[in-house]
């Protein structure tokens, strides 16, 4: 920037007025005032500080030398106000204007100290991040309410204190003023009752401590119990159970079982020796408190015992202990499939065994009921049966079921250990009449996204509780495709669903559907199709780079086309290497999925140095598209050479010289 100095006394650079008296004929005409608004640090002009003049409440913005001018003014006495952001108001500095003259009115403005601000979401200071009992994540920023540019660094000093999205960075002068910053902590690393940390803020502004709160519960062991009886034992295995009662604080982080032969021992984890205790873990899942593992290479005939157990950070947990014995004796395995053919008082049932048990079974069929899980004992009979063959996959017709009841019904099997039933059921309501749907042309077909359409023609009886859609890239979908439900139910007309779930340039075929509960759905009787259009590149050029400085320069580039689907990142790739990529220096711009002209700040450059830069857009984290690559030379840093210069001048004989280590060159003078 160029910087201008005024020659002015310090009384000059107040507001003053003029003393000298003036004609009648002088009084009646106007006058003007004109100043200039300085630094008072370094008497710099100020650009685009506000001027109001009282009384009259005529105000004025500063131009590029700082200079205001308000004219016509008449004769007499006059305040002035200046207000700029980073500076001082300056309020009720007085001049006096004479009529046809031009009234000189300069004044200083002093800068306000820099400081560091943190703010929450809402824009409020704090002092304070409190997680609570239950929080993990929160969030704030660091805003840059100064006119320059701000470099600050985060420490923390809780190891409970897990995740900083971001340590350190600068946030410029212009442009936006805050940085966002998450904090993550781990509620596990917690102890008992209330914890409390601190992130360090620093900066060349200023620095901040903000206060990291967080509350545990007192801790705990879970509670368990190994359950009975041990289920599926085979020849050689078996599916132990068991029971959360109490999940602990803090929660529990693996479950599973310890067995043992030996009658004598409590097996647990601390005493696992691959000869007499033995581990199995199972899946966690926090929304059923009963869990199970299956435990193989058992033997046969030989009494176990098992104990159930739960792992925390404060250590092991165990149930009560349960003796089992392997036998030579296995229930089948079976699964339920849909109901199908449903009627106002049929329906027929599908089911599949998946093993046939030791001995094989001798009886199948199905059990159902108006109540959930049904077993033999509580099925409505008489129970359909279907015959015992070689085929896997068996069906059997029931009739004499209530118009619009819901049942629910489970395959089963039986041998001589007892009756085997499906883990799952299947759950249907009988109806008078089926619901009917067509489907309609899919339309906003992009490279993975789709808007499908469908219309509900009769609702039936009982009405259909879900419509949605089945497409895939085959022929007739059904509801085993990839297929997804729409909102509403029990109506007639059109209904439609945005899916994003496509592949590019992959033809689909669609049916819509409607069923009542999870019964077999209705398909539309025609399907439709459509296909996704390849996916293509961004295309963008790279524009002549801008306001070269000498460490400082503005990139700029331009997107001619976003792309199919749409880039989600652009920027530029700079150095002093040619065709600098991705792996290079990066400088990330906002937007995405647009097109037109953007640019990018870039600081800490090397003072006349070559650098190479090319513009780039990428969707999501694809390999990017660039444009043409482009090249600039920061500007001469002419304190710096003669610095160097001088460090290497040497006297000899009468001849001066001067070398550059760097390269050994003498040069003579």
């Amino acid at each position: 920037m160029k910087k201008i100095i005024y020659l002015a006394t310090a009384a000059a650079l107040t507001l003053f007025g003029c003393a000298e008296e003036v004609s009648e004929d002088e009084s009646k005409a106007t006058g003007s005032i004109y100043g200039i608004i300085l630094d008072k640090a370094t008497t710099e002009p100020v650009r685009g500080a506000g001027v109001q003049l009282n009384p009259v409440g005529t105000t004025a913005v500063t131009g590029d030398e700082g200079q205001y001018e308000f004219t016509e003014l008449k004769a007499g006495d006059y305040t002035i106000n200046v207000t700029k952001t980073g500076y001082a108001d300056l309020v009720s500095y007085k001049i006096s204007v004479a009529g046809g003259k031009t009234n000189k009115g300069d004044v200083q403005i002093e800068k306000l100290p820099a400081a560091l601000k943190i703010i929450n979401t809402k824009g409020e200071p704090i002092d304070t991040l409190d997680f609570g009992e239950s929080s993990i994540q929160l969030s704030f920023s660091i805003f840059n309410n100064t006119p320059d540019n701000l470099e600050w660094a985060i420490t923390k000093d809780r190891e409970w204190i897990t995740e900083i999205t971001k340590i350190n960075g600068a946030i410029p002068a212009t442009g936006t003023k805050q940085q966002p910053v998450s904090v993550t902590i781990g509620r596990t690393q917690l102890t008992g009752g209330a914890n409390t940390g601190n992130l360090n803020i620093t900066s060349n502004n200023g620095s901040a401590v903000l206060v990291i709160k967080a509350f545990s519960p007192v801790t705990s062991l879970p509670t368990l119990n190994t359950l009975q009886p041990v289920e599926d034992i085979g020849i050689n295995s078996a599916t132990f159970k068991g029971q959360i009662t109490a999940q602990g604080m803090p929660e529990y982080d693996e479950c599973g079982f310890v067995y043992t032969t030996n009658s004598n021992t409590d097996p647990k984890i601390e005493i696992i020796d691959n000869a007499t205790v033995w581990r199995v873990t199972a899946s966690i899942n926090r929304n059923d408190a009963v869990f199970s593992a299956p435990a193989i290479n058992l033997t046969l005939g030989q009494t176990y015992y098992v104990v159930a157990y739960a792992h925390s950070s404060l250590g092991y947990a165990y149930g009560n202990k349960m003796p089992f014995t392997v036998s030579n004796m296995a229930l089948p395995t079976l699964n339920t499939f849909d109901v199908n053919s449903v009627a106002s008082n049929s329906a027929t049932f599908n089911g599949t065994i998946l093993s046939p048990g030791i001995p094989a079974y001798t009886e199948r069929g199905f059990v159902y009921s108006t109540s959930s899980m049904p077993t033999y004992e509580t099925s409505i009979t008489p129970r359909p049966t279907a015959a015992v063959n070689s085929t896997a996959d068996y069906s059997a017709q029931v009739s004499g079921l209530t118009l619009g009841q819901t049942y629910y019904v489970r395959a089963y099997a039986k041998n001589s250990v007892g009756y085997a039933y499906s883990t799952n059921e299947f759950p249907f309501s009988t109806a008078t009449s089926q619901p009917s749907v067509s489907v309609q042309d899919a339309t906003e077909v992009s490279v993975n996204t789709a808007i499908l359409h469908g219309t509900v023609i009769s609702q039936g009886d009982p009405a259909y509780t879900e419509r949605g859609f089945c497409y895939a890239t085959t022929r007739n979908p059904t509801i085993y495709n990839q297929h997804t439900a729409a909102d509403g139910n029990g109506v007639t007309g059109e209904f439609s669903k945005a899916i994003d779930d496509l592949l590019e340039n992959k033809t689909y075929y669609v049916r819509s559907y409607v069923r009542v509960n999870n019964n077999a759905p209705a398909y539309s009787t025609e399907e439709k199709s459509f296909t996704t259009p390849p996916a293509t590149p961004p295309t963008l050029e790279t524009m002549d780079a801008a306001n070269i400085g000498t460490t400082t320069v503005t990139l700029r580039g331009y997107i001619n086309n976003i792309g199919n689907p749409p880039y989600t990142e652009r920027g530029f790739c700079y150095g002093t290497a040619q065709n600098p990529a991705i792996y290079s220096q990066t400088a990330v711009a906002t937007g995405r999925g647009i097109a037109g002209e953007f640019s990018k700040s870039v600081t800490n450059l090397i003072d006349n140095e070559t650098y190479y830069v090319r513009a780039y857009a990428r969707t999501n984290d694809n390999e990017p598209q660039y444009g043409a690559q482009k090249q600039f030379t920061t500007q001469h840093n002419s304190s710096t050479a003669n610095a160097a210069i001088s460090d290497h001048v040497a006297i000899s004989n009468g001849i001066g010289f001067w070398f550059n280590p760097s390269i050994d060159t003498r040069h003579y003078y």
